[in-house]
């Protein structure tokens, strides 16, 4: 597995908790949430891209793609799954 991929696999695994902790936080709805998470996405990636080797715009949509949606399968079956969820948004 390349270093870029790792990255981004490790990325896509923090995503959902950092938004749960802004969760425990700030009440949001499930539009903001979804909203927060792309935008928590989009820095990763940022993030991700600034410390690469060079820009190629195609490939930092593809990065950004990637990252959500390797959150969205943490999210749900390991977050939701084990009912970390309720442990760390405190419902």
């Amino acid at each position: 597995m390349e270093r870029l991929e790792l990255t981004i696999l490790i990325a896509g695994g923090l995503v959902p908790f950092v938004v749960s902790i802004l969760k425990r936080w700030f009440v949001m709805t499930k539009e903001q949430a979804s909203l927060v998470t792309m935008i928590v996405c989009f820095v990763v990636t940022s993030v991700i891209e600034f410390f690469s080797n060079g820009f190629d715009f195609n490939l930092f949509l593809t990065k950004i793609v990637a990252v959500y949606g390797t959150s969205q399968i943490v999210y749900w079956s390991v977050i939701k799954t084990l009912y970390f969820d309720t442990r760390i948004e405190g419902k």
